[in-house]
């Protein structure tokens, strides 16, 4: 499985998305905003995303951290904590 994590400095929501990578045992490719890629070639490639974490998993996009979840659930990669 190919996942590319966009991320921003400073954002809580991202550290929560690599936490959640890291339970699925997966490995990915973190993109950062601001450092790796400049934002104006972030709303280039993907001009309908405001917000950060996006994810990439095999070329299908999710906007957010729910639906990475959402995603990993469906997978069988992690379980809800009890």
């Amino acid at each position: 499985m190919e996942v590319k994590l966009f991320t921003a400095s400073g954002c809580t929501y991202c550290t929560h998305a690599k936490t959640l990578l890291e339970r699925a045992n997966l490995t990915w490719t973190e993109v950062r905003i601001g450092s790796d890629i400049s934002m104006e070639e972030f709303r280039t490639a993907f001009p309908d995303i405001n917000q950060t974490p996006y994810t990439l998993i095999d070329d299908t996009a999710y906007a957010t951290i729910a639906d990475v979840a959402k995603f990993l659930l469906d997978k069988g990669l992690v379980t809800v904590p009890e």
